[in-house]
């Protein structure tokens, strides 16, 4: 499990119930799951074109009846796959 869990932590929730080390070890270690599997989405972002470009991209496939964004697109999530 992540060293958060085994810090010593500050309930400060007065409303709720402090969790058991083990229900937060076991967030921390799910929380830790989700940040591994969206991996490729990080990877992916900074690759994508700024939104503009993209949309100018778009406007000139349909006016040349060419697929460049989907290619440009496709090339991104193929180089970072999902899973």
């Amino acid at each position: 499990s992540s060293d958060v869990c085994s810090s010593d932590l500050t309930w400060l929730q007065t409303d709720k119930p402090k969790p058991t080390q083990e229900e937060l070890e076991a967030e921390c270690d799910r929380l830790q799951q989700v940040w591994i599997n969206e991996k490729y989405r990080r990877d992916r972002q900074p690759e994508y074109p700024p939104l503009a470009d993209q949309l100018d991209m778009l406007y000139w496939d349909k006016i040349n009846g060419t697929n460049k964004w989907q290619e440009a697109i496709q090339a991104i999530k193929d180089k970072y796959p999902k899973g």
